[in-house]
């Protein structure tokens, strides 16, 4: 695709290619979540965020309108501490390209800049080793390379390329991932989504076929009854809640109307940590991980009322996450998965002693995502695909590249 400049449009498509490269990765990011809380869930907060982005945003050529609903319904609909961070990356991109229509080389350079401050901004304590850094070192890194001839999909190459080397270094800056033996699973997503993005620009289109989840509030907050098992009278309590609100401030009914932000994210810090707050006009969006919620409702019915509300047991969904882990296969050198066409093949290929083989029909259309569910399941230093099909080597190609750390 011969594209010199961005419009709404061509970012909407190339947004919706992420996505869809988010959802083959989902349980390969979740399975690597290790900071703030090991609790399994980075990849599906992205992916919420995302959608809950793409689901508000009316299509429009011109590019700084397009980002005004995008931003509006990823800042609402933003789960997690990295879908909230996630969120205020395109916040950035929001802000800085408000009025324009096309984005050329220097634009682009400037959204990328702003992205990254405007995560940092939202951040009451940044941490680096996680997408923030790599966000803030895939641009700063390659801006003095960024000239009037550069297209977007150089831009974004090297983008790309430079956040990747950032990756590589996380478990350096933060011990936690280091001790896991893993990279940071929200820098992870975000590189995922933007290399979904630059796969557009060459013309690889991702299937997408819309929302995976409506409604992101109602569904994620149904826990299943076998997982509470997990949490009982004899458990500990340490990682505490994740809650998550917008709080809409008022003007009547007797509510202060000194608020401050920065004085509402020191009454979190107080109570709470991992606190992220941004506010849009007379909406505050929050996320802080807490031992005493109550006390922080205190403190946000001062200016208002909730607008939305989520409170997560984090021990119960690290307790489930760390089950989900010690049940995984034990750790193989090589194993092997194939492709077949139909249950004779695949019997004939069992035989040969493949680990997995995957019956993709007659027409060989598994996708990405049923490879990287096969991965998951074979713990190996080494996974060995056989197509069998030429219409399947991009797919195994594609899924190697999602999955590998």
């Amino acid at each position: 695709m011969n594209t010199k400049r961005i419009n709404g449009l061509i970012f909407e498509n190339m947004l919706k290619n992420g996505l869809a490269a988010l959802l083959g990765a989902e349980d390969m990011l979740n399975g690597l979540n290790v900071f703030p809380v090991p609790d399994g869930d980075t990849g599906t907060n992205m992916r919420l965020t995302v959608e809950n982005g793409l689901k508000a945003a009316s299509s429009h050529e011109e590019l700084g309108i397009y980002l005004k609903g995008l931003s509006e319904g990823m800042l609402m609909g933003a789960r997690g501490n990295s879908g909230v961070i996630l969120s205020q990356i395109f916040r950035g991109f929001y802000l800085c390209l408000a009025r324009t229509a096309v984005a050329g080389p220097g634009e682009l350079r400037n959204a990328l800049i702003q992205g990254y401050r405007t995560a940092y901004q939202a951040v009451s304590h940044p941490v680096e080793g996680t997408i923030l850094t790599v966000a803030r070192e895939g641009i700063e890194h390659i801006r003095p390379q960024i000239s009037r001839s550069s297209t977007p999909d150089q831009i974004f190459s090297m983008y790309v390329a430079e956040m990747k080397k950032s990756l590589a270094f996380t478990p350096e800056l933060l011990p936690e991932l280091k001790e896991a033996g893993v990279i940071d699973s929200g820098a992870k997503g975000y590189i995922i989504l933007v290399e979904g993005m630059l796969k557009y620009l060459f013309g690889e289109v991702l299937k997408y076929e819309g929302p995976v989840v409506a409604d992101n509030v109602s569904s994620q907050t149904n826990i299943d009854s076998e997982a509470l098992r997990l949490f009982n009278e004899n458990s500990s309590f340490v990682d505490g809640y994740c809650m998550e609100f917008i709080l809409q401030l008022l003007k009547q009914g007797g509510y202060s109307q000194n608020f401050r932000l920065p004085d509402f994210i020191e009454e979190l810090n107080a109570f709470g940590s991992s606190v992220v707050a941004v506010q849009n006009e007379s909406r505050i969006k929050v996320h802080v991980h807490t031992l005493k919620p109550d006390k922080i409702i205190r403190s946000a019915q001062e200016y208002g009322e909730f607008l939305t509300f989520k409170l997560e047991n984090m021990q119960l969904q690290h307790n489930e996450h760390m089950e989900k882990k010690a049940k995984a296969a034990p750790k193989k050198r090589i194993s092997v998965i194939a492709l077949a066409d139909s249950d004779k093949t695949a019997k004939i290929l069992s035989e040969f002693r493949c680990d997995e083989v995957i019956n993709a029909g007659p027409t060989m259309n598994a996708s990405v995502n049923d490879l990287t569910d096969a991965f998951a399941r074979h713990n190996a230093d080494t996974i060995i695909v056989f197509p069998n099909n030429k219409n399947m080597i991009q797919t195994a190609i594609q899924a190697g590249e999602i999955y590998t750390d």
